[in-house]
């Protein structure tokens, strides 16, 4: 009889011959990673809940819910969204929104989601949205119906961040939303050409971490960073001025640029599905970008030497032969250039302008979208983007705007340029209200937008000129305007531009006709046009912050003051406003206590935005010579961030023309001390102990800003402009002569060039031969 199974003693096991190695047990490295997974998540959980608890931070949404002052729940914009994607002190609040949580009936909602083009830059009051408005506005008229039009958006923001911000659309529920995006792909947030994106090309990885700013924790580790680091934090701010470089040079082939293009697709289609389900019509809008009068910012070469060497000797004749009125030679040699290297970018623009001269449009359109797309710092959108956009708008059956063709019909030969672009990406007011016309007629043609047809008998809608004179653009706006552009443009990667010459002539022209313009407006009617403007739109805000500051700069600082507070009394949270009344409080001779009382109000979290409101005082106060009235704003500003060294060489520039050099000096030696790396801080003592006249000081100052940052040439103009100040016009002759090597076209240099030149002794009348210059410590 067999014995049963379950009385068998259990098996024991074998035992191994002599000599072999024990037996050890199975691994299961995937479950050890799990439970450290695991682990590491609950920690984060837990440290993210404590964080909630004990943290005082801020809302990582674009819109935060308030309460009017007639107690309506409203959403507002949230200052503090954009210091997930920068350094607290370069952060910037979103363009105003102030939206009733409850949308009255009879008001129709539009909201445009988009980057710096669509938002106005450099001024949002006179963005597509602003026009958009008054044209929709205008519309209903005639009923009793009004509109109300919301840019979302931050300056430099990409589909990463767009992404984020179109979390918020349900809050709003509006009527239309009009998607605008692509510009900033490769250089804002999470792309390859910014400080996260150099470390990874995974699409989902930058995704992951856009996300991963939304925690408390992230909010938690900046903080602490600033606060236990902040000699790195003011390297960051100083290098953070310092735009996009040859570093960051992106081939066509390149790795990033695909994971940039999975980024936007992937960010896009998100975008497209929340604006779907929050609102009856969206529209994907293409983007249109400068072509014709925008050089590609940088060209990337071929990796063979000895190809690429032929391609310069081929670009070198074909440039030889445009200039001897060879054209014909010169178009077969970019022709070879091409069959060897298809992507160079500079010379793809050469040949799109060779061919506008040899009258071959349709060649000049090709080669000139070609090089808009090898630059190898795309700083525009490329046609791919446009492709991808009007790709899913197929796929969700939805009806795109063509903003690329219809600015191509507005343009001679089919080509977009300065007739309608300020600078490569944004437009002119001209052009901000063709494509605010061309959104509302699109709105008006769909079915799905409760928009009546216009009475046969209704008036033509305001035209570009009528809303110029509205929005007080011509000619004071305007001027505002274009001198920010021409700042902008004398800086990289501007410089590098083919263009670049042309550029800056045609905005500095421009900007003195608009100044002939507004001086030619005596003061009164000045300031009778600004009270027409504001009595006829008393709910117009931006129109009553923009007259403040031309109030201001007319000297009527009584009725600059009553614009600011109907500005400010319609938008208290804006910390914009805030530091505007402020500032015309203390150009009044108020005190600086005063206007603090303003910007940080009781029982309220302003995380940085004081020191940021206190220098923009200042900076406004010190432009207007009033140093006095900065001082007090600069060291509370000071106080507040001790290792702020803009705010230092603010002060000791301020200190210096209240003739307090010695102290200027101090405060500059003491800055020194605790950020020794900043260059800014190097130049101003510099150019303080050139004035002073102990030369041997200045140049040993001098040269330390140089071994810190030597593609700062700014310090040049600095010293030559020190120079002169002390009759040293033959000493400044170099620096200027270098500074305009690097700036051909800065008007001010080459104004200080033409002084200096004017100033220097003629050379004696002798036939002896000329003798070498003597060599200065400043050469």
């Amino acid at each position: 009889m067999e014995t049963p199974l379950s009385t068998l003693p259990p098996a024991s096991p074998p035992t191994p011959p002599p000599g072999a190695p024990p037996r050890t047990k199975p691994r299961r490295p995937f479950r050890t990673l799990t439970i450290v997974l695991l682990v590491l998540l609950v920690l984060l959980v837990v440290s993210e809940l404590l964080t909630l608890r004990f943290f005082p931070g801020y809302s990582s949404h674009y819109l935060v819910a308030s309460t009017a002052t007639d107690g309506t729940p409203v959403w507002i914009d949230n200052a503090f969204f954009p210091l997930r994607f920068g350094p607290r002190r370069s952060a910037k609040p979103p363009l105003p929104v102030v939206a009733a949580q409850n949308r009255p009936a009879d008001r129709l909602r539009v909201v445009l989601l988009g980057d710096s083009a669509l938002m106005g830059e450099p001024d949002p009051s006179f963005s597509v949205g602003r026009q958009l408005e008054a044209l929709l506005s205008a519309r209903l008229a005639p009923s009793s119906r009004t509109a109300e039009v919301f840019t979302l958006g931050i300056p430099n923001a990409n589909s990463h961040v767009l992404r984020e911000i179109a979390r918020d659309l349900p809050r709003l529920r509006p009527d239309a939303v009009v998607v605008m995006v692509g510009d900033n792909e490769f250089a804002g947030p999470g792309g390859p050409a910014s400080p996260s994106g150099r470390l990874h090309n995974s699409s989902r990885i930058a995704h992951a971490l856009i996300v991963a700013s939304r925690t408390r924790l992230a909010q938690l580790y900046a903080a602490a960073a600033a606060r236990l680091f902040p000699v790195h934090a003011d390297t960051i701010a100083w290098r953070d001025q310092e735009p996009l470089t040859l570093r960051d040079r992106l081939a066509l082939d390149d790795p990033r640029r695909a994971a940039a293009a999975r980024s936007y697709r992937r960010n896009l289609k998100a975008i497209l599905a929340v604006a779907r389900d929050s609102s009856p019509l969206v529209v994907p809008c293409t983007l249109p970008v400068n072509l014709r009068d925008c050089a590609p910012f940088a060209t990337s070469y071929l990796p063979s030497e000895a190809d690429a060497q032929r391609v310069r000797e081929l670009l070198r004749a074909a440039i030889a032969d445009e200039r001897n009125d060879r054209l014909e030679s010169a178009f077969h040699r970019y022709s070879d250039l091409f069959a060897l290297n298809p992507r160079h970018a500079e010379a793809l623009f050469r040949a799109a302008s060779l061919a506008l001269r040899l009258d071959r449009p349709n060649d000049a359109a090709q080669l000139f979208r070609r090089a808009a797309d090898a630059d190898a710092l795309p700083l525009r959108a490329t046609s791919s983007c446009n492709e991808t956009l009007l790709d899913l708008a197929a796929r969700f059956r939805l009806e795109p705007l063509d903003a690329d063709a219809l600015f191509a019909s507005l343009a001679p030969d089919g080509i977009p340029g300065n007739d309608l672009f300020l600078d490569h990406v944004h437009f002119t007011f001209e052009a901000s209200h063709a494509l605010a016309s061309a959104i509302l007629d699109r709105l008006a043609d769909s079915p799905d937008f409760p928009l009546d047809p216009p009475a046969p008998d209704a008036p033509p809608l305001p035209s570009p000129t009528e809303l110029s004179g509205r929005f007080l653009y011509s000619p004071w706006g305007q001027l505002a305007q274009l001198e920010a552009l021409r700042k902008t443009q004398l800086s990289q990667p501007f410089l590098r531009q083919l263009t670049h010459s042309n550029t800056v002539a045609r905005l500095s022209e421009a900007a003195a006709h608009a100044k002939r313009l507004a001086d030619a407006v005596p003061p009164d009617r000045t300031h009778a046009i600004f009270a027409r403007r504001l009595a006829a739109h008393p709910d117009d805000v931006f129109l009553a912050a923009r007259a403040a500051r031309y109030l201001l700069a007319a000297g009527d600082a009584p009725r600059a003051e009553a614009a600011a507070r109907s500005a400010l009394a319609a938008w208290p949270h804006r910390f914009d406003l805030r530091s505007l009344l402020a500032l015309i409080l203390s150009a009044q001779g108020q005190p600086m206590q005063r206007g603090l009382q303003i910007i940080r109000r009781p029982d309220e979290f302003f995380g940085y935005y004081d020191v940021n409101c206190a220098v923009d005082v200042a900076t406004a106060l010190a432009d207007a010579g009033k140093h006095d009235q900065a001082l007090p704003w600069l060291e509370y500003a000071l106080s507040r961030d001790p290792y702020n060294s803009q705010v230092a060489v603010l002060s000791a520039q301020a200190l210096y023309q209240t003739d307090r050099a010695d102290d200027a000096i101090a405060l500059l030696q003491r800055q020194l001390e605790l950020t020794p790396g900043n260059p800014l801080l190097w130049d101003e003592l510099s150019v303080l102990w050139c004035l002073a006249g102990d030369w041997s000081l200045s140049n040993e100052a001098f040269q330390r800003s140089e071994a810190v940052a030597p593609y700062r040439y700014e310090r040049l103009y600095k010293r030559a402009e020190a120079l002169v100040r002390i009759n040293q016009h033959r000493r400044a002759l170099n620096p200027i002569e270098r500074y305009l090597a690097a700036n051909p076209e800065d008007p001010a240099a080459l104004a200080l060039l033409a002084d200096i030149q004017a100033n220097l002794p003629a050379p004696p009348a002798t036939n002896a031969p000329p003798q070498p210059a003597k060599k200065y410590i400043w050469e």
